[in-house]
C-alpha cells in the first residue's frame, strides 16, 4: 500500500506515478471535513464512491444541459420515492432521456467529481495495489 498526503504529493503527480508503472488497484482520498472518495485505477479512472460531500446530483445535470424540465424531474422523484430505483432507470422507464443522455449525464457527474479531487490540497491518500472492489457500493 502506498500512502501520503496530497499536500506532498499533487493528485496528478500520483496518477502519473501509478501509470508510469502500470499499477492497478484502488486509491481512496480522505479529507478532513470526512468525505472520502475512491477510485478505480485500471488503464482508465472509474469513481466508485464519493464520500460525504453534497456532489451533483443526475436531475441537476440533466436540467443543467436542458434534457429535462424541473417538473419532469420533480415528476421521476416522487416515482422514485415509491419504486425505490435509481433516477435514471425512472427517466428511461418514462421515456424523458434516453440511453445516451444518461451516459453523457453520468459521464459529467464523473468528471466534475474527479477535476473536484484535483483542487484538494490537503487531504490523505491510500494506494492500494491490485486491490479491486467487488461492488462499486463497497470499493473497501
Amino acid at each position: 500500500m502506498l500512502k501520503g498526503n496530497l499536500s506532498s504529493f499533487h493528485l496528478g503527480e500520483i496518477f502519473q506515478s501509478l501509470a508510469v508503472n502500470n499499477h492497478t488497484g484502488t486509491l481512496k482520498i480522505s479529507t478532513r471535513d470526512g468525505s472520502r472518495s475512491a477510485l478505480l485505477l485500471s488503464r482508465r479512472i472509474s469513481l466508485f464512491s464519493s464520500g460525504t460531500r453534497e456532489s451533483l446530483l443526475i436531475g441537476e445535470i440533466l436540467l443543467r444541459q436542458k434534457k429535462l424540465t424541473q417538473a419532469s424531474i420533480d415528476l421521476a422523484l416522487q416515482e422514485q420515492k415509491s419504486t425505490g430505483e435509481l433516477l435514471g432507470k425512472v427517466l428511461l422507464r418514462k421515456g424523458l432521456i434516453d440511453k445516451d443522455d444518461l451516459r453523457l449525464a453520468l459521464e459529467t457527474k464523473i468528471r466534475e467529481e474527479i477535476y473536484d479531487l484535483f483542487l484538494l490540497t490537503d487531504a490523505d491518500f491510500e494506494f492500494y495495489i491490485d486491490h479491486l472492489p467487488r461492488t462499486p457500493s463497497t470499493p473497501f
